[in-house]
């Protein structure tokens, strides 16, 4: 039939084929410019390089905040999902909200690329908002840009930025450094950095931490960063060494000894400041986040969390030092003598006709001597040629009428299909790979899922999607057009 006829089923999600789940679903970037985005009233888009300049202010209040990855597991449990997961969330957003922060700083974001089937990651939370929507832009829509795994750091500034890097740094976790640039006019150089330094689990996390530490301060030092903020879960827990590192680089702590975790005396979140401009008001940051949510989760060592996350946040807000003033530069004005503003996106359109079949590694179509139905001992299974000749001299190796050949050779997929009981080069196409971190939960067949992502183009921040079609007992890839 038809892909519209595929809107007479309904399929449960359960019974989709298997895609097995890597370890690292990400790659880490290298230190180019990244994505920034900003919602428009409608969607939310691609800014970098079209914001406006920035003048410095009196005051910012800066926000960091491990917001706990416990649970996102669990979340296929409809149960848990609505009882546990989504009001823990719902109390992060709120303490965020109530910071009203200039810049928000988290770490153990969930990303929405693997959630699927309900699950509700953070990261979608947050871009839902319609506070974060109207005021901030954000450094990540679904994780791909910068998380190296199924969590990561986000940054969201209500200050236009001017670029933003991804800074790789020695890790057995997946970890970098992610870093802000605030698009600010005259000689001041203003920029943000978070980061999840990495956790101590292993003998030489502390070493490991140590280098990260390091090579951010050396970073904002070749940036000429004249005010640089570096904050998160540093994981402190070789207070000495890390205190002489971003004391030797001329940063201050403004954490004022008390405790950021729920249990016990640790302290492993930190701001640190270094500004010609600005100080921290009453010199130290505050913890906040400690009021109790009417939850009880467990957590490490089976001790129980009542708080919205298993660490506090920590706020801050700077101040101009005493006798400073700010540099006043006059804003770039357009042509129409206005400031210059973000240009307008085309709007994207969807539509069957922007679909193409695609293939699962893990599919039972794919031909390999596991889902062949004869012996394929000798035989190249990742040589298209040799599997067509094959075919063609034993029809028993195959029971169906088409199947997906990877070719080693050109590192492709391939779709093939008999016609009139041959098989043939000519009746060969190239396929897209099913990529895990764009697989489409929504809708049940490319039709709906069609209709569903012109009625609401929030839905869907990427312009490439997959789906299952279980009428075809295909993956179909779909793609926008601007």
């Amino acid at each position: 039939g038809s892909l519209a006829q595929g809107l007479r089923f309904r399929v449960q999600l359960e019974s989709r084929p298997k895609l097995p789940v890597p370890l690292l679903l990400y790659t880490v970037r290298s230190m180019g410019d990244l994505p920034i985005y900003r919602f428009d009233g409608q969607q939310w888009l691609d800014v970098r390089g079209r914001m406006p300049e920035h003048q410095l202010v009196a005051s910012y209040k800066v926000l960091s905040y491990n917001i706990w990855f416990h649970g996102y597991n669990h979340t296929l449990n409809s149960d848990y999902c609505r009882q546990t997961w989504l009001p823990r969330q719902r109390s992060l957003l709120s303490e965020m909200r109530q910071s009203d922060a200039d810049f928000l700083c988290l770490q153990e974001v969930t990303a929405p690329a693997v959630s699927g089937r309900g699950r509700h990651s953070f990261l979608e939370l947050l871009l839902r908002e319609d506070w974060i929507r109207k005021e901030y832009y954000v450094t990540d829509l679904t994780g791909q840009n910068t998380f190296s795994t199924w969590y990561g750091v986000v940054i969201a500034s209500k200050v236009p930025l001017e670029r933003l890097k991804l800074l790789p740094v020695p890790t057995e976790m997946g970890r970098a450094v992610l870093v802000a640039h605030a698009n600010v006019t005259g000689p001041e150089r203003l920029a943000v950095a978070t980061a999840h330094l990495e956790s101590p689990v292993r003998q030489n996390s502390s070493r490991i931490r140590l280098e990260q530490l390091r090579l951010a301060m050396e970073y904002f030092d070749a940036q000429g960063i004249t005010t640089g903020l570096f904050m998160g879960d540093f994981n402190v827990t070789d207070e000495e060494p890390m205190m002489k590192c971003w004391q030797r680089f001329g940063w201050d702590d403004l954490n004022d000894n008390s405790s950021t975790w729920f249990s016990g005396n640790w302290r492993p979140d930190r701001i640190l400041l270094r500004s010609s401009l600005y100080v921290c008001e009453g010199g130290v940051a505050e913890v906040v986040g400690k009021r109790k949510t009417g939850l009880q989760v467990r957590g490490d060592g089976g001790r129980i969390v009542e708080t919205p996350s298993d660490h506090f946040a920590l706020a801050a807000t700077l101040r101009l030092k005493a006798g400073a003033s700010l540099p006043f530069v006059k804003p770039v004005q357009d042509a129409a003598g206005t400031a210059a503003s973000i240009a307008p996106v085309p709007a994207r359109t969807w539509s069957l006709q922007n679909s193409a079949e695609a293939v699962a590694s893990d599919s039972p179509l794919v031909f390999n001597s596991v889902n062949a139905a004869g012996d394929t001992n000798g035989l190249d299974c990742m040589c298209v040629t040799a599997v067509v000749g094959a075919l063609n001299k034993d029809p028993s190796l195959w029971n169906g009428s088409s199947c997906y050949v990877y070719s080693q050779w050109k590192k492709k997929w391939y779709s093939l299909w008999r016609v009139a009981g041959r098989w043939d080069l000519k009746h060969t196409q190239e396929v897209p790979e099913v990529d895990l971190s764009l697989v489409f939960y929504h809708g049940k067949e490319p039709a709906e899922a069609v209709a569903m992502l012109n009625g609401d183009d929030s839905l869907w921040c990427a312009d490439v999607c997959f789906l299952y079609s279980e009428w075809h007992k295909k993956w179909y890839m779909l793609w926008a057009q601007r």
